[in-house]
């Protein structure tokens, strides 16, 4: 405010100037000998306990969940931790705090995630239908990353080496390059359209057998990425308890274990990029050779 402040220069207790000079002396004078030192007072702010709802009902949290929240007396910034929303264990021997060491990326998305495939309800994962396999490298999944990318190299190379397949490949290419640069008037827009729409036909009727493999090659993909999208949140919930416990076992200092949730936990950028370069590249070098073995 506006009022004189002046502090006494032996233990910093602060006074009206007015008060200082009618007393003529610290308020605090008898504790110098003692070195006594003014701290300002600091309170701590309550915590609010949520009140537990009804299993199943939404809370006051918005949590979309059913999880009844529960009180933390841990504070980020003067504010509550978030994980206070959640009960303390989200199984047996892993806390929920533990889980978030462990996933560090979109941690509070997927304690969600978690507590509700531990109540066995549906969920989705837009991250692993997008990425399919690479996310699960990402999340470092890698046991889990290979078998996924290994699978859909190998329907990829299985799917391009059958005859029928190249020469339906060959006939969309001559028709993609037929067509390409070639331009059209208003006067013979309607007889090009027919002819493309004709050509196009042939191309299909012609290769009957290369187009159902590639079709089938198109199915297995969008079902790869789709069931990867409905099961992926199982998997790095199961993945993650696994890990949390494993570490548990092995170290018994707190900080090392933290440090070891931090070190294995989290998401791995590079082999990621590792694995897209593998798909990117492999299925091609092997088809070159077995086109090169069987030509």
């Amino acid at each position: 405010g506006d009022e004189d402040i002046v502090v006494c220069p032996i233990c910093g207790t602060p006074h009206h100037r007015d008060c200082y000079k009618k007393n003529g002396e610290c308020g605090n004078y008898d504790k110098h000998q003692d070195g006594f030192r003014w701290e300002p007072e600091t309170t701590t702010p309550p915590v609010e306990t949520p009140v537990a709802e009804q299993e199943g009902a939404p809370n006051q949290n918005n949590i979309p969940y059913g999880i009844p929240p529960v009180q933390s007396s841990v504070y980020f910034g003067g504010q509550p931790s978030p994980f206070s929303l959640f009960p303390k264990e989200i199984a047996d021997d892993v806390e929920t705090e533990e889980v978030a060491d462990f996933v560090q990326a979109s941690s509070f998305k997927y304690v969600q995630k978690f507590f509700y495939v531990k109540s066995n309800k549906r969920t989705f994962n837009w991250g692993a239908f997008l990425l399919g396999p690479f996310w699960l490298f990402y999340r470092k999944m890698y046991k889990l990353g290979i078998i996924f990318l290994s699978l859909f190299m190998f329907v990829t190379i299985a799917s391009s080496v059958p005859s029928s397949v190249q020469e339906f490949t060959n006939d969309m290419t001559q028709f993609e390059m037929k067509y390409e640069n070639l331009g059209s008037t208003s006067e013979d827009a309607e007889t090009l359209a027919n002819e493309m729409s004709s050509d196009f036909k042939n191309v299909f009727i012609q290769n009957k057998l290369g187009c159902a493999i590639m079709l089938s090659y198109s199915i297995f993909y969008i079902g790869l990425h789709l069931f990867l999208g409905f099961k992926a949140d199982k998997m790095y919930y199961n993945y993650t308890i696994t890990k949390i416990k494993n570490i548990k076992a092995e170290i018994q200092d707190i900080n090392q274990r933290k440090l070891a949730y931090f070190n294995r936990g989290g998401v791995a950028v590079g082999y990621t990029i590792v694995a897209v370069v593998v798909n990117s590249l492999l299925p091609s070098i092997v088809l070159e050779i077995i086109y090169a073995i069987f030509k």
